[in-house]
């Protein structure tokens, strides 16, 4: 790993103001904390964000409560996973690899192993890919695992492509954005790219980003966060009540309130009435003023309504049960224990699978042994074993009775059970 110069100052890299993103130009004139869920457009606030702005994935993830929920869930989920090195038999080997024995007690100096797994699933699941960076010194082995911020990792790829290359021909190298002022270069056999099962559908001939699945739920995101800051408002400022207007006249009509006027009757009455505690229940006023009431019955919004819905869209792409979630109501306890096997064995098993195959890749692991992500001391998964051995045993005892009455062979039997028809290269034999 060397670092790579970087040209400070935007005037010798070539930027202008256009090519800055919003980031650069906020932060340059004093606005860091510019929300960018909420833009300014002819003095009144609208909202917008871009799915496809790597930034604003994040913001989705901080704004909307029941995206990060979700991912927040699955990633604690995976992380209940042991890992194992098993061989062809299953048996456990982990102990031929003491170096990577070590790397999942201690994967790197701030880290637990599942704190580790979190980080991982929790960026995968943002960003629609990770990339973990084990460092090596030159004859030595793996050393520790880190997970690297996908944007700020960068694949260098090789202007000769072909679909007969071999990875190494085609990415030379990650460029890994450190700090704004340095930037480093990774030989690409220290990182691990892992991406997420939603296809990044661009022109490429070849894929090598993967996409969020996150850019697919644009509309139920924008809608769940405005219905939440909607209800907020009401909870907040109780909405357009009615109007206060004044009631003074002169020889020529109604005498108009000046702008100082109504901004005082505006302050007083947001500041000092309301229903929350120690706020002034009525109005005692100089002003000659006529209320005017205005009411909207807020159940004909359904923001409630609105926000399940789109909540149910959410969980459906990232393959969590609804039924998990607290304002699932009239679900039943087995209702739930249904949906924790359906949430291991749909959503946390197969990219298991995928994190196992690409971990026993990286790795280069002898003698055909892999990684194993093993999920069978959940309790939920214990009772669907316990199930499956009692339906394996049903269908065995029926299939004894069959076979020593002459209906079945022995080799029917076998294959009824899932089993090769053979034992060690013999065929069994009745009686």
């Amino acid at each position: 790993m060397f670092e790579i110069g970087l040209k400070i100052g935007r005037a010798k890299k070539g930027l202008t103001e256009k090519s800055l993103n919003p980031t650069d130009i906020f932060a340059r004139n004093g606005l860091s904390g510019y929300d960018f869920m909420t833009w300014i457009k002819n003095g009144i606030k609208i909202f917008d964000i871009n799915f496809n702005s790597s930034g604003d994935l994040v913001v989705a993830y901080n704004k909307c409560s029941p995206v990060s929920t979700v991912i927040n869930r699955l990633a604690t989920s995976m992380a209940n996973g042991k890992w194992w090195i098993v061989d062809d038999a299953d048996s456990d080997v982990i102990d031929k690899y003491p170096n990577i024995k070590s790397i999942i007690d201690n994967p790197n100096p701030f880290q637990s192993w599942q704190e580790f797994i979190i980080q991982l699933d929790i960026y995968r699941n943002i960003f629609g890919e990770v990339f973990i960076y084990s460092p090596t010194k030159t004859g030595f082995e793996k050393q520790a695992l880190f997970v690297l911020k996908p944007t700020l990792v960068k694949p260098i790829v090789s202007k000769q492509i072909d679909f007969f290359s071999k990875k190494e021909d085609i990415i030379t190298g990650y460029e890994y954005n450190a700090t704004y002022f340095r930037r480093v270069l990774i030989d690409p056999k220290d990182i691990l790219h892992i991406k997420d099962v939603y296809q990044n559908l661009s022109d490429d001939a070849i894929q090598f980003r993967g996409k969020s699945r996150l850019t697919s739920l644009e509309y139920e995101i924008r809608n769940v966060i405005q219905a939440q800051e909607a209800i907020y408002s009401l909870n907040s400022d109780r909405g357009a009540q009615g109007i206060l207007s004044p009631q003074q006249k002169d020889a020529d009509g109604g005498v108009p309130m000046t702008k100082q006027q109504k901004e005082e009757i505006q302050q007083e009455y947001k500041q000092q009435y309301g229903l929350r505690n120690g706020q002034r229940k009525i109005i005692i006023t100089d002003a000659s003023l006529q209320w005017q009431q205005m009411s909207y019955n807020v159940r004909d919004l359904m923001l409630f309504e609105g926000i399940k819905q789109n909540i149910e869209s959410i969980t459906d792409a990232f393959n969590y049960p609804f039924e998990l979630l607290a304002n699932s109501k009239g679900s039943t306890y087995a209702n739930k224990n249904e949906a924790k096997k359906s949430l291991y064995q749909d959503g946390i098993m197969p990219i298991s699978d995928i994190y196992s195959q690409a971990f026993t890749t990286f790795f280069q692991l002898n003698d055909g042994h892999k990684f194993t992500i093993d999920f069978s001391h959940i309790e939920c998964l214990q009772e669907a074993e316990k199930e499956k051995a009692e339906s394996k045993r049903a269908l065995n005892m029926a299939n004894k009775i069959a076979f020593e009455s002459g209906i079945i062979s022995a080799e029917e039997w076998r294959e009824d059970l899932g089993l090769d028809q053979q034992i060690n290269g013999g065929t069994m034999v009745n009686g």
